[in-house]
């Protein structure tokens, strides 16, 4: 995956790179997609099974709207949105209402948008088999509002837990999961996007990593901090740090070489 420069300039509180191309990316590699207001516009292609992915609860047409931690995502964001929807169904008559779906991906539960629809008694409810799933028809469109701290840690399900809360158990258990697993690409990933959350997780963690030899340990440290160090290479002490003190990334530095 190709991103910005990591020079620390795009990004807000600790992040190396932006978050929209991180959670586009994926969507491109299944769906036919156009990327215009509404943000995404998704076509199931024909003959493409999606079951057992991340998207299997997508219809034939989809409109995905992210909402990053960084968004206002209220009621008045909602109700824009759902408008777009309708504009958009009003200038391609050919789509059947009923087989296109607005999805909201978000970082948490929006509970302010699904309290009020309750409260019009327009619930949107989640089922026990998926409870980060909630989904339900609003002004006669069917919607889903996907909760990302909700989603279990199932390798299907990577792309969006990135963006769970950085401060959030499930973020931290995701990253967790991901340096016992090894898992270097989606580490460096989950660390451009939250620097400072990823070098404090790191810094609580003292993975242990269940049948390892004390030199496959030994690699494995190593490359975690080699990992470490390259997204650190060339930025400011201010850029660098994020928040770190110079003592916690020796304390890091001193676990990740233990044996």
């Amino acid at each position: 995956m190709d991103f910005p420069s990591k020079n620390g300039k795009n990004g807000k509180g600790g992040s190396l790179i932006p978050p929209d191309p991180v959670f586009k990316e994926p969507i491109t590699l299944i769906m036919s997609v156009e990327f215009s207001p509404p943000d995404i516009i998704l076509t199931v292609p024909e003959g493409v099974d999606i079951s057992g992915t991340l998207f299997e609860f997508f219809l034939t047409y989809a409109i995905v709207e992210f909402k990053s931690n960084k968004d206002d995502f209220g009621r008045f964001e909602f109700a824009k949105d759902l408008i777009r929807t309708h504009l958009f169904l009003s200038k391609n008559e050919t789509i059947p209402p009923n087989q296109l779906l607005t999805v909201f991906v978000c970082p948490e539960s929006p509970d302010i948008i699904l309290d009020a629809l309750r409260a019009e008694g327009i619930p949107l409810e989640s089922d026990p088999a998926t409870p980060w799933l909630f989904r339900g028809q609003v002004w006669e469109l069917e919607v889903a509002i996907v909760v990302c701290e909700l989603l279990p840690l199932e390798e299907r399900f990577y792309s969006w837990l990135y963006f769970a809360p950085a401060t959030s158990l499930k973020w931290h258990d995701f990253v967790k999961m991901l340096l016992l697993k090894g898992e270097i690409d989606h580490l460096e990933v989950a660390m451009q996007l939250n620097l400072r959350e990823f070098i404090l997780v790191t810094l609580e963690s003292k993975v242990q990593v269940e049948g390892f030899s004390p030199e496959e340990q030994q690699a494995y440290q190593r490359n975690l901090l080699e990992l470490i160090e390259l997204q650190l290479e060339g930025l400011t002490p201010e850029e660098r740090l994020g928040g770190i003190t110079p003592e916690e990334l020796q304390k890091l530095r001193e676990l990740l070489n233990q044996n």
